[in-house]
């Protein structure tokens, strides 16, 4: 797991889980994108208002690769 800190500069809902938690995709300054981790309760945190404003990610990769975003500080 990994901390770091991004300015957002786009969010996109994406379809919920299978079991029906909300998902999000986040591009931030610098071009880097990365989605939310299935069912994470930070994941209820997210609100529109938040794109131009800076916040703490923790991420996590997966033996593939595949890097999701698996906590959200503001």
């Amino acid at each position: 797991m990994t901390k770091s800190t991004h300015t957002i500069k786009r969010i996109d809902r994406l379809k919920n889980s299978y079991a029906g938690n909300p998902a999000f995709k986040f591009t931030f300054d610098g071009g880097l994108a990365l989605r939310t981790k299935a069912n994470i309760s930070d994941a209820y945190k997210v609100s529109s208002g938040w794109e131009g404003k800076r916040i703490e990610i923790e991420t996590e990769t997966t033996p593939y690769g595949k890097t999701f975003i698996i906590g959200i500080n503001e």
